[in-house]
């Protein structure tokens, strides 16, 4: 027991404010903690996710799934399937993934009768080629080269004597302001109209010195003036209507007539 008389000799501490502010440090801890523990198990988590990612691309591109196992190519008249496939460098059982689409697009692209080319792959390994050609109206010799002549004037040189191109006409005309006339008036037809085709010769007159001589696959010549060659699609129906024995046909642009007559 404390003599009252040495009270003014002590002292005393209180703990009390000590105590708390020793709870709210360890509160703290403990949240900053758990909040240590949950960052920690997201990113374990998601290196997991990433892993497990990686683990299934690496398997899909080992895997034949992966692989070109079906190609679809459309819009191709004058161009084979085969080179057309070879144009673009591909073939079934390599890796799709190491032809993107882009540059199959630019290879095709680089064949100067295709004015265009589309690509789209699917993950299954399918491969669908969509090309334009540029539309050809015919064509001519020229020493030891071959000239495509396109609708738009636009003239492709190729190797002579080349037998896929024997479904448009051959024409007889090297004068150049004539055949960018001729190739335009040409382009009006459709390529199954222009198919029908098999000469095309200039048709000297008295009248008009653009007249052509137009001979067709069942045996008939039609003459007419090249700016009235888009009447041609109507060559069916004038066939039809004329007499079957006189094989050469009149095709009057100015009056939007036909009759026939002796060649």
């Amino acid at each position: 027991m404390v003599d009252k008389k040495n009270e003014h000799d002590l002292s005393m501490i209180d703990f009390s404010e000590a105590m708390k502010d020793d709870d709210t440090d360890k509160r703290k801890n403990d949240a900053k903690n758990h909040v240590n523990k949950i960052i920690k198990r997201k990113r374990i988590i998601r290196w997991l996710i990433i892993l497990i990612l990686i683990l299934l691309v690496v398997l899909y591109f080992v895997s034949s799934k992966s692989n070109i196992n079906e190609i679809s190519i459309k819009g191709n008249k004058y161009l084979t399937t085969k080179q057309v496939l070879k144009e673009a460098g591909i073939d079934y059982g390599e890796k799709s993934i190491l032809h993107p689409g882009f540059l199959i697009s630019s290879d095709l692209e680089k064949d100067p009768l295709i004015e265009d080319a589309k690509v789209h792959k699917t993950l299954t390994g399918r491969v669908t080629i969509d090309v334009k050609e540029h539309k050809l109206v015919g064509y001519y010799d020229e020493k030891d080269k071959t000239v495509l002549v396109c609708g738009d004037g636009k003239l492709i040189k190729i190797k002579k004597n080349n037998k896929q191109f024997d479904n448009i006409p051959y024409l007889h005309i090297k004068d150049k302001k004539v055949l960018t006339k001729l190739a335009k008036a040409l382009d009006k037809l459709s390529v199954e109209m222009i198919s029908d085709i098999s000469e095309i010769r200039t048709y000297p007159n008295d009248f008009d010195e653009m007249m052509v001589e137009i001979f067709m696959v069942d045996n008939h010549v039609v003459r007419t003036e090249v700016k009235g060659i888009y009447l041609m699609k109507f060559y069916n129906k004038i066939i039809e209507g004329l007499n079957s024995n006189l094989k050469c046909i009149n095709i009057m642009e100015d009056t939007k007539s036909a009759y026939s007559a002796n060649c």
